[in-house]
């Protein structure tokens, strides 16, 4: 039974709910979900969020992501987007998604049906077989990126890939900041025109996302920069429509 609309906890102290979105995927494609968690108790919990699949062979495969600590005050709700990417050697078929919140005494669960399909892209392998790569993963005011030690801030700057590249309306950017700066993330067109900025603030040290949806851009070839502090760094994106 799907019980992705509902949530299950633990005598109802605290509760997990996915909102499933768009459930039929391909390979190297995303699997994106939007996660409620409830602290119904007037104690502040500690915390830990994982997620396994289970695959149309029936065997279990993860954590596809964490486990990843957070906390939350009583009475209190938590909420955020996850997103995964499928890889290309994942048996095409229908899949099911567990999370699960949970400490010492209590724990919480929920699931999703979701499809892949095969579209043909094998030979561009970029993962170790059989690998899925968290590409976005936000839970109430926590950014968890990567399957590392969630919570402890990186050591370097650093400007990621996007994903996917290329990209047909919207892709992830990731980057990591080791300590609290000002910060700027402009996309640039191939003649060195600005087209957007992404991010132009102050901002703690932390793992951190920005999604780009270029649904209104033309095609072609641009370029992302990220300036934080005295870091800068450019990378190249394809966009193809």
């Amino acid at each position: 039974m799907d019980i992705g609309a509902f949530g299950v906890g633990c005598g109802d102290e605290i509760t997990l709910t996915i909102v499933p979105g768009d459930t039929l995927v391909v390979h190297r494609d995303t699997l994106c979900y939007h996660v409620i968690c409830e602290n119904n108790t007037p104690d502040y919990l500690s915390l830990s969020f994982k997620v396994n699949v289970r695959l149309p062979n029936g065997h279990m495969y993860g954590p596809i992501f964490g486990p990843a600590r957070f906390g939350m005050f009583g009475n209190g709700i938590s909420e955020g987007d996850m997103c995964h990417r499928v890889p290309p050697p994942a048996p095409v078929g229908d899949y099911w998604l567990f999370a699960e919140v949970y400490n010492l005494e209590l724990s919480a669960t929920d699931s999703m049906a979701f499809t892949v399909t095969g579209d043909g892209q094998l030979a561009s392998l970029e993962l170790p077989f059989g690998e899925w790569q968290t590409v976005l993963a936000r839970l109430g005011d926590k950014d968890f990126i990567g399957k590392g030690v969630v919570g402890v801030p990186p050591t370097q700057f650093a400007l990621n890939s996007n994903y996917p590249n290329p990209f047909n309306a919207t892709t992830v950017i990731n980057y990591q900041l080791p300590a609290s700066c000002h910060v700027k993330l402009e996309v640039y067109n191939i003649i060195g025109q600005k087209v957007v900025t992404l991010v132009d603030e102050k901002q703690e040290a932390a793992y951190r996302s920005v999604i780009w949806d270029a649904s209104e851009i033309s095609s072609g070839l641009y370029f992302y920069k990220l300036t934080a502090g005295d870091f800068t760094e450019t990378k190249r994106m394809m966009l193809v429509k």
